[in-house]
Parts: C-alpha cells; structure tokens; sequence
C-alpha cells in the first residue's frame, strides 16, 4: 500500500514538472565565474546606470531588514519580513507614503489603499 502512495506521489511531482519556455528577447544569461581567483566582475558588463534615491526617514518608516524590493512604475515597495514584518510604499522620489504591517484573521479579504 506504501508503495502505491510513492509512486503516485512520484507520477503527480513528475507530471507537475514542464519545460519553461523563453525568447531569448525575455532572457539574458550573464556567466559570472566566481569561483576564480583575483577575477574582477566589472558591473559596466550588466548594468547601465546606477540610481541613489534616498528614502524618507521618519519613527513610522524605519525599515529594519530588506529581504525584497518591488519596483513599479510609480512605487518602490520594500519588503521587511525578518525584522518589522511590514512592506513599506515609497513613491519614486523616496517620499514614504504607506506601511502594510497588520496581518488579517478573515477569509480572503485583501486591504487596498489607493495610493499605492
């Protein structure tokens, strides 16, 4: 009966594995050997333009750990889930302008804040 079990969890993880398919338009790969000593990366190879934006800093933005930064069109969110538990909203000249920290008990209620 075990074995059954296996190997139909085996046929589900198996069937659930696809090939992923990109233009090479969508996908470039950058081959970064680091393994190599005294090997300098020079990041004019990857990046075009470096911006600094510094972020408002105020008791209610204190960010204590970024572990992601989402970039849109109009927002930087910055996305702190060791430390302060929140995703804090950034317009693009680094004004703060929300955190989300509570996290909701309901049933697929989504908090929406215009905003952001």
């Amino acid at each position: 009966m075990k074995q059954k079990y296996l190997l139909l969890v085996l046929w589900i993880l198996t069937g659930c594995v696809g090939q992923k398919q990109n233009s090479e338009d969508e996908v470039s790969n950058l081959d970064i050997p680091l393994r190599k000593t005294n090997y300098e990366v020079m990041m004019s190879t990857f990046v075009d333009s470096i911006s600094y934006i510094p972020l408002e800093t105020k008791d209610e933005c204190l960010i204590g750990s970024i572990d992601k930064i989402i970039v849109t069109d109009n927002f930087y969110y910055i996305v702190d889930k060791t430390i302060s538990y929140s995703v804090f909203c950034f317009d693009k000249s680094g004004k703060f302008i929300h955190k989300l920290s509570n996290r909701g008990v309901g049933s697929g209620g989504i908090y929406e804040d215009k905003r952001c």
